[in-house]
């Protein structure tokens, strides 16, 4: 299982996944973002709790973007850098190993030629 959080600040939904523990590729990335096919989100942010930094931002399609001031905000709130305030709504996530396995790249078969 794989927990991560959601938040919500000025009508912008974000899940906020600490890369120590897992790396996902751009098309997860935008499955986890998806209202459809996963948990829904405007915004992924990839943090690093074990160096206490915000590695990346993600849009809803598992494009990376440039950082906004909300997203340092978020991150320094999951990263104990900053505090929580009443205007923001916060709930835990908790991904199963099921889903998980969807959102990593498929590990491609090799052949040697000969």
């Amino acid at each position: 299982m794989l927990k991560a959080d959601i938040f919500e600040l000025n009508n912008v939904e974000y899940i906020v996944i600490d890369t120590a523990n897992i790396t996902i590729e751009q098309m997860g990335l935008a499955k986890i973002a998806s209202y459809r096919q996963g948990v829904g989100a405007d915004r992924i942010l990839l943090v690093d709790k074990q160096t206490n930094t915000l590695v990346a931002a993600a849009d809803r399609n598992g494009a990376y973007s440039i950082l906004s001031m909300s997203d340092y905000r978020i991150a320094n709130i999951v990263l104990g850098k900053g505090e929580k305030t009443e205007e923001i709504y916060h709930i835990e996530l908790h991904l199963t190993e099921h889903f998980v396995k969807q959102l990593i790249a498929p590990a491609k078969s090799m052949r040697i030629a000969g």
